[in-house]
């Protein structure tokens, strides 16, 4: 419990807010996700006298767009879908980079008792909207002739 305790206040010290003395905040909408960029956030290596990167967790790639929509991020991490749902509707983004591609990385995970997709008729699927994961389901659905209503 004492290895714990510690290791939460080594981490809450690592992730202070930006110093009150930098001229602008850039606020930076993350994952929790292993990507080379995590590094970024409690090193404060982005940071100097003028510029401090201030770093929030989103929980969806649509969060994030709601939050840069809103102007409440700067920059924010994005999936494809996210990003191309919101630039489809006219949101004013602009990507800078491809941090990773997840390729084969993704799945949906069903229970055992589910051998194909005609088996989740009449049953409850929950997705974060706007998710790559969202997409995929909607068209393994259409695929397999089902309507995403009535699953």
């Amino acid at each position: 419990m004492r290895r714990l305790a510690a290791a939460a206040l080594a981490a809450a010290a690592l992730l202070r807010p930006a110093s009150s003395e930098c001229s602008k905040h850039i606020r930076f909408g993350t994952f929790d996700e292993a990507n080379p960029y995590a590094a970024l956030a409690p090193s404060q290596w982005l940071d100097d006298d003028e510029v401090c990167w201030v770093y929030y967790r989103q929980l969806s790639g649509g969060r994030a767009v709601a939050h840069l929509d809103s102007g409440e991020l700067d920059v924010a991490m994005l999936g494809s879908t996210p990003y191309a749902t919101a630039v489809a509707r006219g949101a004013a983004l602009t990507a800078v980079a491809v941090l990773h591609n997840k390729g084969t990385a993704q799945a949906l995970v069903v229970r055992c008792a589910l051998h194909g997709p005609q088996d989740l008729r009449g049953t409850t699927i929950a997705t974060p909207r706007y998710s790559t994961t969202h997409y995929i389901l909607l068209a393994a659905l259409d695929e397999a002739g089902l309507d995403h209503v009535e699953t």
